[in-house]
């Protein structure tokens, strides 16, 4: 399991506005130490030298453990390997022109001694951002927390309202019917609940449990207007993905496809890889789209929109529109992740 958004990658030399905010440091460093005593161009050569060699050396470091966010491990690590690399750089680069110095013993306890302050430096400056970072995506969390939230609100009164009148109408027709959908009803809840407390994405095979109950309701319901599959190939049950993300696409083919249909209807849930790619398609052979301006308006869908949007970026796509023959169909291409 996964939280809805991840932490972030441990990637902050990889942008432009990162590398001039460490250059600037650096050059704070070097003229306050010019001013303090010394030439400000060897000043500003070891500033840039070691400051950007421990920064690197962090980055790279963070990277290979495959952490989020550097240890204090690797802080000190990064400002050992970062000052001695950055001090040699410069000294064999400058080779003693403005020093009068060969390097020794001296000069290393210098460097050292540079590179504990440029240390502690760009070690705020990391924490700094990486902290303000983290506290972006809380927010998002807690926002898709309460999109989804939301969405369940909107989802369930229909349903329960249907569903409850269609249990209402079974106890004395046909009590066993009506008990079978009440325990699908009280299923179904049970487990869209624990959806809806969950901040983590969950595999597809959870997801098309939820999918599976909630059709099986509608199927009692409409009884032979409404028939489906669920198509899913067996490598992509351990599959993540955001919660309830299947339900509204499944809700919105019944009662913009199928209840309006005279004969009802088809609904087809196909799941496949490709190409480290998750393909879902939701399909139905009712009424389509063109009669249906308000789905293009829908909060469930829009919801999706934005969900995916925050959650995956440019990484995942929607979209749905009338199919070439009949009815309409969905489609959701994600990243696949099993973390």
């Amino acid at each position: 399991m996964q939280n809805l958004i991840k932490p972030p990658q441990f990637d902050l030399l990889k942008t432009y506005k990162s590398w001039l905010q460490l250059l600037a440091i650096n050059t704070l460093i070097a003229t306050i130490l010019s001013v303090l005593g010394g030439n400000f161009l060897i000043n500003f050569a070891f500033s840039q030298s070691i400051g950007i060699c421990i920064a690197s050396s962090i980055a790279i470091i963070t990277n290979l453990l495959k952490k989020s966010e550097p240890t204090i491990f690797i802080y000190i690590f990064g400002i050992v390997i970062g000052g001695i690399t950055g001090s040699t750089i410069v000294y064999i680069f400058l080779d003693g022109a403005f020093t009068n110095k060969s390097f020794s013993i001296e000069t290393l306890m210098q460097s050292l001694f540079l590179a504990v302050i440029f240390g502690f430096l760009v070690s705020y400056y990391f924490y700094s951002i990486f902290q303000k970072k983290q506290q972006q995506i809380e927010f998002k969390n807690q926002l898709q927390q309460a999109q989804l939230q939301m969405l369940q609100a909107q989802i369930e009164p229909h349903f329960l309202f249907n569903t409850l009148a269609t249990i209402t109408s079974l106890i004395d027709k046909n009590p066993q019917n009506a008990k079978q959908l009440l325990n699908h009803i009280i299923a179904y809840l049970r487990l869209s609940l624990d959806q809806s407390r969950n901040q983590k994405n969950i595999k597809i095979k959870d997801e098309i449990k939820l999918t599976d109950l909630y059709l099986k309701i509608q199927k009692m319901r409409l009884g032979d207007r409404l028939k489906y599959q669920i198509n899913i190939e067996k490598n992509c049950q351990q599959f993540l993905l955001p919660p309830l993300l299947l339900q509204p696409l499944v809700e919105n083919a019944i009662i913009h496809g199928i209840e309006p249909a005279i004969n009802g209807g088809l609904i087809q849930i196909n799941i496949s890889q490709k190409n480290q790619k998750i393909y879902i398609t939701i399909t139905d052979n009712g009424a389509g789209l063109k009669n249906n301006k308000t789905t293009k308006k829908s909060f469930a869908l829009s919801n999706i929109k934005k969900r995916l949007r925050s959650i995956y970026q440019k990484d995942a796509t929607f979209s749905i529109k009338n199919h070439k023959t009949q009815g309409a169909i969905a489609t959701i291409i994600l990243p696949s992740s099993r973390y």
